[in-house]
């Protein structure tokens, strides 16, 4: 069975073509959360749940309990992503 072509030659059919251009407009229509859940987080960053709960409990990642849930608010999720994980060596100059 031969797949069609989308007008925009990325191979995709029309089905998938309709549902990729719907998913792109459900996430401009969410509105900005101000908290993310742990598992959210993950799925929207692409990291790992226990990844995420590792640098919470090391303090890389600051979160807060709100009765059962633990939430990481949004400027600190922003903040944990932009920071890197490398750790550079320090130089020393011998004198």
């Amino acid at each position: 069975m031969a797949e069609e072509i989308s007008p925009n030659g990325k191979g995709y059919t029309f089905e998938q073509e309709t549902i990729r251009k719907r998913r792109i407009m459900t996430i401009d229509m969410v509105p900005e959360k101000l908290a993310y859940s742990i598992g959210e987080l993950a799925e929207l960053s692409t990291l790992s749940v226990p990844k995420i709960r590792k640098d919470i409990r090391s303090g890389k990642l600051r979160s807060k309990k709100k009765g059962t849930r633990r939430i990481i608010l949004r400027d600190d999720a922003m903040r944990y992503l932009a920071t890197d994980d490398t750790k550079i060596p320090v130089q020393t100059t011998a004198f």
